[in-house]
């Protein structure tokens, strides 16, 4: 009867501690449920370098990546250069449409970035540099993933792994 007794009690201790460890490990949630993740992924300031008309060799630079779009779509990141020193992305970014792009939204790893000016207008068939600053560094190993979002609906999508 006592060993049944201390049985019982271990088993009760190590439900109670689960629970304790589970508690600890679940996220907090905001009120639309996603995680509070301020704290696990660095904020991202994103502003305009370099505006470029007429890019007839931008394209080019799509076959050393696989996951660039084909030359078909409107909106394509043709390169992305990494500063590990400085945390910062250099993103060109091309507008192969006879019409004007206005990108007004940035995420990094399904994370917005703050766009400096809200928005960054590409004039018809042109190039736009673009400076991702990370506000912490950025971490080797990891692959990143950049997605433009344009105001006429009108996406480009690129991985770039710190290696």
């Amino acid at each position: 009867m006592r060993r049944n007794f201390l049985l019982f009690l271990v088993i009760i201790l190590a439900v109670v501690l689960n629970v304790i460890l589970i508690g600890v490990l679940v996220q907090t949630s905001d009120n639309r449920g996603s995680s509070d993740v301020k704290s696990v992924f660095p904020e991202v300031a994103v502003r305009v370098i370099s505006s470029l008309s007429n890019h007839p060799a931008a394209i080019s630079n799509n076959i050393s990546n696989p996951s660039l779009p084909l030359k078909n779509e409107k909106l394509v990141i043709t390169s992305v250069q990494e500063n590990l020193t400085a945390s910062t992305f250099k993103v060109s970014v091309s507008n192969n449409d006879s019409s004007k792009l206005t990108i007004n939204s940035i995420l990094v790893n399904n994370y917005p970035a703050k766009l400096e000016n809200q928005t960054a207008v590409m004039q018809e068939n042109s190039t736009v540099e673009l400076l991702f600053a990370f506000s912490e560094g950025m971490l080797f190993g990891h692959t990143y993933e950049i997605r433009i979002l344009s105001l006429e609906g009108y996406s480009a999508v690129y991985y770039k792994t710190i290696c």
